[in-house]
Parts: structure tokens; C-alpha cells; sequence
């Protein structure tokens, strides 16, 4: 008895520590997804709320980041579905393009207003699974397995995705 509480307090410190870490990409992809700053935090709220008391009934604990970004990702989806929600803020996210290059200690240059907004508006009319495809992997980075992973399918799915969505 001892033992599995001492793994279920590792569990739990384990979990918390991922979670400092991923919670600003989590919050990025909710964002994106749901259209809104504020929606995409409440997604992340609830989601981190399921994973803590769904990681309390568990007997060995997944590996946190691919376990984390698949229920996000499913939680992304519900929200569309359930609020047919396909207007995504434009502005959402905008100013993320900056601090990504001063992070790489270059120069950053103005971005042209017009295209960043048509660029948006683009991204946001595709269909949910496109723009989940576009945004762990081109977005957020993640490998294509992962991306899989994430939405639940194959390799192969999320490349044929990805052509469409950059399409």
C-alpha cells in the first residue's frame, strides 16, 4: 500500500511538473482551435481538471506530454462540434510570430498587417481536422507520429491532412 502511494505522489509531481512546462503550448493549440484567448483557456482548465483525477485511477501513467496533447486535442473537437465554433479571432495568436524570433535572437521585422490577418482568416475557415493537423505539427512542432497520435490516426492520414490543409 505503501508503494502505491508513494508512485501515485510521483504521479502527481511528475504531472505537475509537465504541466508548468506544456501548459503554454497547450493554451497556444486551444487557442487556435477554439478561435478565442478565453476559450482555449477554459478547454485547458478542463482538461487539466480530467487528466489530474483521471491520473488518480490509473495504475501506470502514460508518458505526459503525447497523453496531455491528445486529450486537449479531443477536448478541441468537442468544442467545435458541440458550439459549431468556425470563427476563429484573427488576433488571437498574432504577436506569438514576434517572440519566436527574438527567441532566436534575430531581428524581427514588422509583419505585413494584410497578410498576417488574410493569413489567419485562411487558417481559420479550414475544417477541424486540418487545422488540428496544421496546428500540432507545423504550429507546435510536433513530430508526424506524434501528430497521429494526438488526433488518433495514421501517419499516412495526417500527411494527406497536411497537403490539404497547406493547400
Amino acid at each position: 500500500m505503501i508503494d502505491v502511494l508513494a508512485n501515485a505522489a510521483a504521479a502527481r509531481q511528475q504531472f505537475m511538473e509537465t504541466v508548468a512546462e506544456l501548459r503554454p503550448e497547450l493554451h497556444r493549440y486551444c487557442a487556435r482551435m477554439t478561435g478565442s484567448v478565453f476559450d482555449g483557456e477554459d478547454v485547458v482548465q478542463d482538461t487539466l481538471a480530467k487528466a489530474w483525477y483521471a491520473l488518480a485511477e490509473m495504475v501506470s501513467v502514460p508518458p505526459l506530454r503525447p497523453w496531455l496533447f491528445h486529450i486537449v486535442h479531443n477536448a478541441c473537437m468537442d468544442f467545435l462540434r458541440r458550439y459549431e465554433n468556425r470563427n476563429v479571432d484573427a488576433n488571437a495568436d498574432v504577436y506569438d510570430v514576434a517572440d519566436r524570433m527574438e527567441a532566436r535572437e534575430m531581428e524581427p521585422q514588422q509583419p505585413d498587417d494584410e497578410r498576417v490577418e488574410t493569413g489567419l482568416n485562411v487558417f481559420a475557415s479550414l475544417p477541424p481536422v486540418q487545422h488540428s493537423a496544421f496546428a500540432l505539427k507545423d504550429v507546435l512542432g510536433l513530430s508526424l507520429e506524434g501528430t497521429a497520435l494526438t488526433m488518433e490516426t495514421s501517419v499516412g492520414s495526417v500527411k494527406s491532412t497536411l497537403v490539404r490543409a497547406r493547400e
